[in-house]
């Protein structure tokens, strides 16, 4: 699949193209909660970064996700690289 380092850089890379206040709470969400898969803890500062939430909205919400991550695999770093790709982002190639 990916790995976690070009996942990292490519991630903040699409993650730069979704304007948080332009997708809707559901879409929102799932970035974060494809952060929190992706990342668990590691990625709390990366999600607070793009959420542009209120005063603790992003670290409430992101304790409210399972230690495990989305156990269904519905939401992916797959999914932030789908949003991403609606406001313009493309997937660099090597």
């Amino acid at each position: 699949m990916f790995s976690s380092y070009s996942n990292h850089l490519e991630v903040y890379d699409a993650l730069l193209k979704i304007t948080a206040w332009g997708i809707d709470y559901d879409e929102w969400v799932s970035v974060l909660m494809a952060l929190h898969r992706e990342y668990g803890a590691a990625g709390l500062s990366m999600a607070e970064s793009w959420a542009q939430g209120a005063q603790g909205e992003v670290a409430k919400k992101w304790k409210s996700f399972k230690a495990k991550g989305n156990e269904t695999g519905a939401v992916g770093l797959g999914t932030v690289f789908s949003i991403a790709m609606r406001f313009g982002w493309e997937r660099k190639t090597e």
